[in-house]
């Protein structure tokens, strides 16, 4: 696996590689702030597990997308996991927080038990965007079990 030979910056940069697709660019990029505590080996697998659904749910249901862009940054003590494109948007309405895929859901149940939150961010024109953010030392609980695919 990219991740565990490579590192997280190079594991991010294999998934934009991988879905993008002459009709859409998946950029990706990790920012790491140097005075940041390493990450654990466990978050990063959890990191690159919600920057993989992410991307993947760009691939599949972003209508009218042409670019598209994954962000990871440490600050201290924090992650910030951004997803962006230039996609239709949605209706702040019918929001996915308001009723979401399988997907979205999915990514919302992985970042609770890190301590973190996921929110849609208001459409601008043309655009929509996900920031994901949790605290960077997070330590599961022992009886906590992460699954590696």
């Amino acid at each position: 696996m990219v991740l565990e030979e490579f590192g997280l910056a190079a594991a991010l940069q294999d998934i934009g590689h991988k879905l993008s697709t002459p009709q859409l660019r998946l950029r990706c990029q990790v920012v790491l702030d140097e005075a940041a505590t390493a990450l654990a080996p466990t978050l990063q697998m959890a990191l690159y597990r919600l920057a993989q659904e992410l991307a993947l749910n760009i691939a599949k249901h972003v209508r009218g997308a042409t670019a598209a862009s994954l962000e990871l940054e440490t600050m201290p003590g924090w992650v910030l996991l951004r997803a962006e494109d230039n996609g239709a948007g949605f209706a702040l309405a019918s929001a996915p927080a308001e009723n979401p895929g399988l997907g979205l859901r999915s990514i919302r149940d992985r970042g609770a038990l890190l301590g973190g939150s996921s929110k849609p961010r208001p459409p601008q024109p043309a655009a929509r965007m996900y920031v994901f953010g949790f605290p960077s030392l997070f330590s599961p609980p022992h009886d906590t079990l992460v699954s590696r695919r």
